[in-house]
């Protein structure tokens, strides 16, 4: 792409003459007083000056200014070519010829981006965002920053978290330095929510918990504002647009992120607050009365926890295999596990026919597990490696799936080792990239 000259010019620069602009100048600021003639004589006609005209000022509008600095190769570093996964195989698969084959070179162009995501082919496509940001034919600033967003998330999905802390720290350094402050402003608002997340995601994989849970509260409050002032904006316009709904959901998926955090942070009381007050929102979606039914289950309040179930069984908003498997988990919970099993059991054949493989595959330890509680070992390993047999690539990718299956081989026999050995293979084959490595539990 040809250099552009961004500078702006200019307006007084009319020549090169420095006394015919000064005294056009004079001309312009000082008042003309009619002078008395003399006979014979025409006093000069300031229009008839020979002087150039004074070219308006540039305008620059908020959506125009320079986007190549958020597309400098110089803001990418180098993906590594290697990962945990594969000196894993070569730890334990010791013959060369019995090792799966895994294409860690990252090249994408025999195939498209939706197949590189359905393969978590996350190596390519991170390349791919960087190519595609760096040839310069993305012009488009909402474009560039999906770009950018698609790029960090395929590195964090890599666990190369320490290069998207950096080039996530690039990106909003260069960001805040745009120029005219106007165009800046016009990026920030177009900032997808997801890269507002990557941001608040650094201080987590920097072990700073308190740190991230107050990020992702200054994200939630901006985003409530945002939503206020839409609500505000169609209420005077006696108008219905678009911008509640996304604000909303915006508002929701930041506090499912945050309540996650202060879970994990055992920190039930804080979590259940926000979700409750998330959910008073008329147009708030019900996912958000599920997981809050979810931290009740888990902190043992049984009573607060059927209430919002049996407002989610009635609500039409939610399908039925959610409400279903509201119920399956709720039995769980409660440690009515024949009752859970007879339920998963019931359901399977109907996930079968629907196709919906991703619901199988966690119905699939959830069963899993559910018959271990009532000693049924063999048959728990029977239905996870069916999972492996019919959709190894799903089951592949199911993190809890692949670690529950290593433990039940621990707990059936000695020979789990060469088990764990060949379950490494299929991962390996199936898998993609990103897979954390310690849930094979091969040390």
């Amino acid at each position: 792409m040809d250099e552009m000259d961004t500078r702006v010019p200019d307006p007084f620069a009319v020549g090169d003459d420095e006394e015919e602009v000064e005294a056009y100048n004079d001309n312009l600021l000082t008042p003309t007083v009619p002078a008395q003639e003399a006979p014979g004589v025409q006093s000069p006609s300031p229009v008839q000056k020979d002087a150039p005209p004074i070219p308006p000022p540039k305008i620059i509008t908020k959506s125009q200014g320079d986007i190549r600095p958020l597309l400098s190769v110089n803001m990418f570093l180098p993906v590594p070519d290697s990962d945990p996964l594969t000196l894993l195989v070569a730890k334990y698969i010791p013959d060369p010829q019995a090792r799966p084959r895994r294409d860690l070179s990252g090249d994408y162009t025999h195939t498209d981006l939706r197949t590189l995501i359905m393969t978590n082919s996350w190596r390519a496509t991170a390349r791919l965002a960087r190519d595609q940001l760096t040839s310069g034919r993305v012009q488009d600033v909402s474009e560039v920053l999906e770009w950018w967003c698609l790029r960090l998330h395929s590195l964090a999905r890599l666990r190369l978290y320490n290069q998207t802390a950096a080039e996530c720290t690039t990106l909003f350094n260069v960001i805040s330095s745009l120029q005219p402050p106007e165009f800046c402003n016009h990026v920030k608002d177009l900032l997808p929510l997801d890269l507002d997340l990557c941001r608040c995601r650094l201080r987590y994989w920097a072990n700073d918990s308190i740190g991230y849970v107050d990020a992702l509260m200054l994200t939630l409050n901006s985003c409530k504002r945002s939503l206020a002032k839409a609500m505000k904006r169609n209420v005077q316009n006696a108008t219905v647009d678009g911008s509640v709904e996304r604000w909303t959901e915006r508002c929701a998926r930041v506090s499912l992120v945050l309540a996650s955090q202060l879970v994990e942070m055992k920190q039930y009381t804080t979590a259940t607050r926000i979700l409750e007050t998330m959910i008073l929102h008329p147009s708030a979606p019900p996912d958000l009365q599920g997981a809050l039914a979810m931290v009740y289950l888990q902190v043992g309040d049984l009573g607060a926890a059927s209430f919002h179930l049996n407002e989610l069984a009635v609500n039409s908003r939610v399908d039925q295999v959610t409400k279903t498997t509201n119920e399956i988990l709720k039995a769980c919970f409660m440690g009515e596990w024949a009752t859970a099993v007879d339920m998963l059991q019931g359901r399977a054949e109907e996930l079968v026919q629907t196709e919906n493989y991703v619901q199988r595959a966690i119905d699939a330890n959830n069963l899993a597990v559910a018959l271990l509680n009532l000693g049924k070992l063999s048959e728990g390993i029977a239905v996870l490696e069916d999972i492996f047999v019919h959709s190894p690539s799903m089951a592949v990718v199911a993190e809890p799936l692949i670690f529950n299956l290593a433990t039940m081989y621990e707990l059936r026999s000695n020979t789990a080792m060469d088990r764990k050995t060949a379950m490494l293979s299929k991962v390996a084959l199936w898998s993609g990239d990103g897979l954390r490595h310690a849930v094979l539990k091969l040390g």
